[in-house]
């Protein structure tokens, strides 16, 4: 197989694979991560469901996500944008990441699904 094919090849994969993905509250508190996301932030779910979402993204600070019930424009207008987000994961490993935020209504609860799309690793 050649160079090209090996790409290739790794991208179908990649893409079938689930994102690194956290479900967070209208807090920002973690309700549940993908193994991708256990993955990526090199750390288990156990560590992060509960905490608050600025433990990984510092720039997230209490009250951030949500505004008026709803996210946060300002939020969703940069990840639209493809703008860049630090990640830092709970043993300390730091990354850029792009991120991707969809709003979620489960059985009348909001939840935000949080994707974490890394370009520097």
């Amino acid at each position: 197989m050649g160079t090209l094919e090996k790409a290739v090849a790794s991208r179908m994969r990649i893409g079938h694979e689930d994102p690194a993905a956290l479900t967070l509250d209208e807090r920002g508190m973690i309700c549940d991560c993908s193994k991708a996301a256990e993955r990526l932030l090199c750390c288990l779910r156990s560590d992060l469901v509960w905490r608050h979402v600025s433990l990984l993204l510092p720039q997230f600070v209490e009250g951030v996500l949500m505004q008026d019930g709803q996210l946060n424009p300002r939020i969703s207008f940069l990840c639209h944008c493809g703008h860049l987000f630090q990640v830092q994961g709970p043993e300390g490993r730091a990354f850029s990441s792009e991120l991707r935020l969809f709003e979620l209504n489960n059985s009348g609860r909001r939840t935000v699904r949080l994707i974490l799309c890394p370009v520097d690793l």
